[in-house]
C-alpha cells in the first residue's frame, strides 16, 4: 500500500540506515584498544604506515594519526607488536590508545617486503591473467608471511582450485625445512598424502620450485606425528614440530579480531506497532483500521477520512524516528471521540469527522 508521507519518511530512514550499515560493514570492529598489551593478539591484522614506517594494529590505523597517512594492509602477522607511538616510529607522537613512551620494552618485530607494498614473487605481475586473488604463506619463516597470487601457484597443472586446500607453504619456507618435510612423507606417507599436497610453483623465468598445500585439519596430522615422535629418542621431527613450527602447523595461533561493534538501527522496532517498511506499514495500518471498524469506533463511510487522519498521525512518528506504541494508538482513538480530534491527527481538514459518539450509537443500533 503506497501511503504518501509515511512511506517517504520511512524510506528516508531506511536509506540512512543502509548507509550506516554499509559503514559498519567496512569497519565492523571496535577501534578503541591498541593491541600492544592484548595477550590474545598472537596473530592479528597488521597495517603498514608508509609515512611513519611502522606496523600498526587495526585500531591504531583508525584512531591514531595514521588514518591521515598512506596505509597498506599487510594481512595477519604472528607475534607482531603494534609499533604505533613506539621508539621505532619515525613520527614524534604518542599512540592515542596506549601510551608506550614510559615503558621499557624491546620490539622484536620482523618485517618483510609486504610492509613496502610488495607481494608475491611475480613483483606485481601475476603470471595468470585476471587472477589477482592471493593466499598467504602460513609458515612464513623465510618469506615473512608473504602473499602469493593463486595464478602464480601453477594450480592448473594439478587441477586444483582455491577450495581444495586450507593453507599454503611457499617455496622458500618449504626449502628451508625440506629435510623435515621429506622425512614426514617418508615415515608417514599414507597419512601425509591425505592432507598434504606437493606442488611446484611457476616462478619468474619459468623456474619451478616445490611448495606445499595443506588441506583442512592438517594440524591434526602434525599433532599425531608429534605425539608419535615424542616416543622416540633424539627425534629431529619432534624438535621440528614441538620447537620450531608448533604455533604454525601443530597448534596454530588463532586469528585475533577486535570485539565487534553492535550495529544499532536508527529505525526502532516495537513489537506492538511500528512502521519499519512498506509491508510492515501496510500490515500495521490495516490492523489498526480493522480494529477501528470492528470496535465500531467510526462509520465505515468515514473510513477514508479516518485513513488520511491516521496517515498524518503516523507520519509525525516516522519523521521523528519515534516508536509508535500501543498507548499512542489509544490516545489517537480517544481524541477521535473528543472535540480535540485535530490534535490527534494534526490536520486542518477534518471537518468530515462528525461526532464519533453519535456515529457509534448509530452503528450499535443497526
Amino acid at each position: 500500500m503506497n501511503i504518501d508521507g509515511i512511506i517517504d519518511a520511512v524510506d528516508y530512514l531506511e536509506n540512512q540506515d543502509k548507509r550506516d550499515y554499509d559503514a559498519y560493514e567496512a569497519l565492523p570492529y571496535k577501534f578503541d584498544t591498541c593491541t600492544f598489551n592484548v595477550e590474545d593478539a598472537k596473530r592479528q591484522m597488521i597495517f603498514s604506515c608508509l609515512d611513519c614506517k611502522v606496523g600498526i594494529c587495526y585500531s591504531c590505523s583508525i584512531s591514531c594519526e595514521h588514518y591521515k597517512h598512506e596505509l597498506i594492509e599487510v594481512g595477519y602477522k604472528k607475534e607482531f607488536d603494534c609499533e604505533c607511538g613506539s621508539l621505532k616510529n619515525d613520527k614524534d607522537f604518542n599512540c592515542t590508545l596506549f601510551d608506550k613512551k614510559g615503558i621499557d620494552y624491546e620490539l622484536e618485530n620482523t618485517k618483510g617486503r609486504n610492509f613496502n607494498g610488495e607481494f608475491c614473487f611475480c613483483d606485481g605481475n601475476p603470471l595468470s591473467d585476471g587472477d589477482d586473488k592471493m593466499v598467504q604463506c602460513t609458515l612464513g619463516h623465510s618469506c615473512n608471511e608473504d602473499w602469493f597470487h593463486l595464478g602464480c601457484l601453477n594450480l592448473g597443472k594439478y587441477r586444483l582450485e582455491e577450495d581444495d586446500f586450507d593453507e599454503f607453504i611457499c617455496s622458500d619456507c618449504y626449502n628451508t625445512y625440506k629435510n623435515m618435510f621429506d622425512e614426514i612423507f617418508n615415515k608417514y606417507d599414507k597419512m601425509a598424502k591425505l592432507l598434504l599436497i606437493k606442488i611446484t610453483t611457476l616462478q619468474p623465468e619459468y623456474e619451478l620450485k616445490p611448495a606445499l598445500l595443506l588441506k583442512e585439519n592438517y594440524s591434526k596430522l602434525f599433532q599425531y606425528i608429534l605425539n608419535k615422535e615424542k616416543q622416540s629418542q633424539h627425534s629431529s621431527l619432534e624438535t621440528f614440530l614441538n620447537k620450531i613450527v608448533y604455533h604454525d602447523l601443530v597448534n596454530p595461533y588463532k586469528l585475533y579480531e577486535p570485539p565487534k561493534e553492535e550495529f544499532t538501527s536508527i529505525i526502532k522496532v516495537d513489537s506492538t506497532n511500528y512502521i519499519a517498511d512498506e509491508d510492515t506499514y501496510s500490515k500495521n495500518e490495516t490492523d489498526i483500521m480493522r480494529i477501528a471498524v470492528e470496535e465500531k469506533k467510526l462509520d465505515v463511510e468515514k473510513f477514508n477520512v479516518f485513513k488520511e487522519g491516521l496517515k498524518t498521525f503516523l507520519t509525525g512518528f516516522a519523521k521523528n524516528k519515534d516508536v509508535v506504541k500501543k498507548e499512542d494508538i489509544e490516545y489517537f482513538f480517544k481524541n477521535l471521540q473528543s472535540e480535540s480530534v485535530e490534535t490527534a491527527v494534526d490536520s486542518n481538514d477534518l471537518s468530515t469527522f462528525s461526532n464519533p459518539e453519535s456515529e457509534l450509537e448509530e452503528l450499535e443500533s443497526d
